[in-house]
């Protein structure tokens, strides 16, 4: 038999063309994201730049600026008196309130750029003053609120107002999550990438292979699982059960555990409620090795119930069942459950001999 074509090769490759697939789906979100933030990455990298009184009320379309993280200089800084303010309350009483922002007006030349400010306004200037933000548009809490008093109260310097707001937060700061997006999602792809071509072109670097190895030539393993597994023998769902191995078999991944290293199998019944209403029943079957290495599968009750039979067959030292005292001394004292698991292999091995030899 073409051992290429085994179980084992097989479902390593298939592990290796779905981190292909993965790899391609995170280079498709990194190209995404890099084009949505084109022009954030240019000024993000570049930094702020001067832009003349005459540029800045040129702009029609603010969402068009190539370069929009800017300084303004302006002739002198005007509140508004509005600001955003966050309130603690106890109890329905407040306790406190913090101001995240406050909106002043920047008077460039003979029109006004609305300049969001993080805390208070210090004060009223009338001297020249540079700020450094991101012209954004307006937002309709900002319109609704701000632009329209302002429209109220000075109709004819509402008139001046341009049509977008120099945010001036830490921009850096706020946009570094989107930066970090980008290079893990590149990272993402160039890490699937590598993982999917190592499992195609040298399978023995997957964990399934170095599982395989845990006593001696993985090859060798590898050769006697994709034998058995091709020859008759009893599935149960994703199990397979061959005259020496249990075989948990899935499109991409494989556990293959020696009948004869098994110590503990039981079945885990998991009933799920919604408001104390039965909801359904999960059957799982568990089998622990010596090797503290774990196979598990779902199905149906009685295809569980089953498969234990079989297991129980094939290994009839092995521990069957659960119960509180395995479950401790599992996890409290390992090494000597799978002693007395050992023991009782060599005691039926040794029973076996016997009623052979006296057979004959």
């Amino acid at each position: 038999m073409d051992q290429s074509t085994g179980v084992v090769q097989r479902t390593i490759r298939a592990s290796g063309r779905l981190m292909l697939l993965i790899s391609a789906l995170a280079f498709i979100v990194f190209v995404g994201l890099f084009l949505a933030s084109t022009r954030l990455l240019i000024n993000f990298v570049s930094g702020p730049r001067p832009i003349s009184s005459q540029d800045l009320t040129a702009i029609t379309d603010v969402g068009s600026v190539q370069h929009y993280w800017v300084n303004v200089t302006g002739d002198r800084i005007v509140d508004t008196g509005w600001q955003q303010v966050m309130q603690d309350t106890t109890l329905g009483i407040q306790t406190s309130q913090t101001v995240q922002d406050s909106y002043a007006v920047l008077v460039v030349g003979n029109r006004l750029l609305l300049v969001d400010l993080p805390g208070n306004v210090q004060a009223d200037s009338t001297n020249a003053v540079t700020y450094t933000g991101a012209l954004t548009s307006m937002s309709s809490d900002v319109i609704d609120h701000v632009v329209n008093d302002l429209r109220t109260n000075y109709p004819a310097d509402a008139n001046r107002l341009m049509p977008f707001v120099l945010d001036t937060h830490d921009f850096r700061s706020n946009n570094v999550i989107i930066l970090i997006m980008i290079i893990v999602a590149l990272l993402a792809a160039l890490w699937f990438l590598y993982v999917g071509l190592m499992r195609l072109t040298e399978p023995q670097t997957h964990r399934i292979w170095k599982r395989l190895g845990r006593e001696g030539d993985a090859a060798l393993t590898a050769a006697a699982i994709n034998e058995e597994f091709d020859r008759p023998h009893t599935t149960l769902g994703t199990a397979h059960i061959t005259s020496h191995w249990l075989i948990d078999a899935r499109p991409t991944t494989l556990k293959a555990t020696r009948l004869e290293d098994v110590v503990w199998a039981y079945q885990k019944v998991t009933r799920r409620r919604v408001n104390g209403i039965p909801v359904g029943t999960t059957y799982e079957a568990y089998v622990w090795d010596r090797y503290n290495t774990i196979t598990s599968f779902q199905s149906g009750q009685q295809t569980i119930l089953n498969t234990l039979q079989l297991i129980h067959e094939a290994a009839p030292w092995a521990v069957m069942g659960y119960d509180q005292a395995k479950q401790t001394l599992w996890h409290k004292n390992r090494l000597t459950f799978i002693e007395a698991v050992r023991q009782r292999r060599e005691t039926w091995a040794q029973q076996s001999t016997i009623s052979r030899d006296r057979t004959f």
